[in-house]
């Protein structure tokens, strides 16, 4: 997977924009070489660039083609280029595989996790990224002082792979939690996909033939509400609900619902040791009204997923990329305050790209009572927990950042953490 940064956002922005415009054109045009053009322009759009792949699918693209295709019968040549525009947008990068595996040494183990990603115009969180990685190392090399046997939240869980890292790694009971509909969806998959009872019906399910078979009964309009081959020839429930530009329920695929996201809706939100959870941080600073916003976080109704209950507390709380707007200066300190216990411990992983908004950040958490330390690490690779290799996830290189990519830890100043892991976080 290409390494890459906020970049990826005005590319989706720029994506969406055009192709509204084609289909505006497709949909109300009389021109038939104006038409043409867009389906041009599409196909090619498409075929090449992972952002307008994501967005056509999200906004549904094949049902105006299919729709175009059904009205026009005597022009050969529009025939051809609708028909190639169906092909561009039910083609490999359309429906390409967005699973992601990741692994990490542990000890004398292997904790492998298997990510599902979205598109990154459902929020942030769709996407893994490399501080998820570097923090989802620390935990697996340090399992016993960290997360085993403890009760850990996630915040700002997104794909939700540092949790799931932390309950394959031995916790008692993992929260992950995020704020947006389509992430909070997503991470639900993700849950799902590594959970024990995955695990084991991968390991009796080997017969190959049986995708092979199934093949044969697809349709290229499936295509539309696709996520990756394995969705695509059913073997599982769908991504987040795709949203379409057509309806204004926000449904996917049109209409009715797919089955895939039938499936998914019928997923419950806890398994094994994991639950996922809404969890809105605003609330924490506004006498537990939820914002209800959107920005980079999605679009959230906090009627998804269950909320989160205020009287939990935990053993530790972790998260990575979760500094970066300067709302989070106040609310993530308010968050980390309710959910805290006494002699508990908050680990973070995050890149610095606005000082200023650390500082704030860093400084309530001192005001709130919490003793912070950091450390400057280094992003390592996709799942190689930092040894060199091939970084995975997107971002760019810690050299890149305004202050380097910092481990973060906190504790309570007048009820500190004892089984620290390493001894350069507070010096």
């Amino acid at each position: 997977m290409a390494t890459c940064d906020e970049a990826d956002f005005i590319e989706i922005i720029v994506a969406n924009e055009r192709i509204q415009g084609w289909l505006d054109v497709l949909k109300s045009s009389k021109d038939t070489m104006r038409i043409k053009e867009c389906l041009s322009q599409l196909a090619t759009s498409v075929s090449n660039s992972e952002a307008y792949a994501e967005e056509a699918t999200s906004m549904n693209v094949i049902a105006t083609l299919t729709s175009l295709l059904k009205t026009q019968h005597s022009d050969e040549i529009l025939l051809d280029s609708i028909s190639n525009a169906i092909a561009a947008c039910s083609g490999p990068m359309a429906c390409k595989g967005r699973l992601q595996s990741y692994i990490f040494p542990s000890n004398n183990n292997i904790i492998s996790v298997t990510i599902q990603e979205g598109a990154l115009g459902q929020g942030v969180g769709a996407k893994v990224w490399s501080a998820a990685l570097v923090l989802c190392q620390e935990l697996a090399d340090h399992p016993s002082q960290l997360v085993q046997g403890k009760q850990v939240l996630e915040l700002g869980s997104g794909c939700g792979v540092c949790g799931i890292v932390a309950a394959h790694l031995g916790a008692e009971r993992v929260v992950l939690t995020d704020y947006g509909d389509d992430v909070l969806q997503l991470l639900r998959q993700c849950m799902h996909l590594n959970s024990c009872e995955k695990k084991e019906r991968e390991k009796e399910d080997t017969d190959i033939g049986n995708i092979v078979n199934n093949m044969e009964d697809w349709d290229p309009e499936d295509a539309s509400t696709c996520s990756d081959e394995a969705e695509l020839f059913g073997e599982r429930g769908g991504g987040a609900e795709q949203r379409n530009s057509d309806d204004d329920d926000g449904g996917g695929g049109g209409g009715g619902g797919t089955v895939s996201t039938q499936k998914q809706q019928q997923q419950p939100w806890e398994i094994d040791n994991m639950e996922v959870r809404f969890l809105d941080w605003n609330q924490a600073l506004h006498n537990g009204d939820s914002s209800n916003g959107g920005g980079l976080d999605g679009v959230a109704t906090g009627t998804i997923a269950p909320a989160l209950l205020s009287l939990s507390l935990f053993d530790i709380i972790i998260g990575s990329e979760v500094i970066y707007e300067r709302s989070m200066a106040d609310s993530l300190p308010a968050t980390i305050f309710n959910l805290l216990k006494p002699g508990g411990m908050v680990l973070l992983c995050c890149a610095v790209r606005d000082q200023g908004i650390f500082d704030v950040t860093l400084e309530n958490c001192r005001k709130g009572g919490l003793r912070v330390g950091s450390v400057q690490v280094t992003m390592g690779g996709g799942g190689d927990g930092g040894r060199g290799g091939s970084r995975g996830g997107l971002g760019r290189g810690e050299s890149e950042y305004e202050g380097g990519v910092l481990m973060i830890g906190m504790d309570w100043e007048g009820c500190p953490c004892g089984g620290w892991h390493r001894d350069d976080l507070f010096v």
